[in-house]
């Protein structure tokens, strides 16, 4: 998951995505607009971002932390 942030009239939120490392194509459904595709995790932007040891059981996919404004790991 990469996680995005975007300012709506003085709203900032930060969504996550899947995204395909090799092709760089938002995976997760159809819709009209990319942030569909995308989750919502929280208000305000991320502080930091970061890769950890651990993996999805079904898919193997690397699992990513993403640390909120107030310093929680989302």
């Amino acid at each position: 998951m990469t996680s995005l942030y975007k300012a709506e009239e003085q709203e900032t939120n930060t969504i996550g995505f899947h995204i395909d490392a090799f092709t760089g194509v938002v995976v997760g459904g159809e819709g009209k607009h990319v942030r569909e595709l995308g989750k919502e995790l929280f208000e305000g932007r991320p502080r930091t971002v970061f890769l950890t040891p651990f993996t999805n059981c079904g898919t193997e996919n690397r699992v990513l932390a993403v640390v909120d404004e107030e310093e929680k790991v989302i």
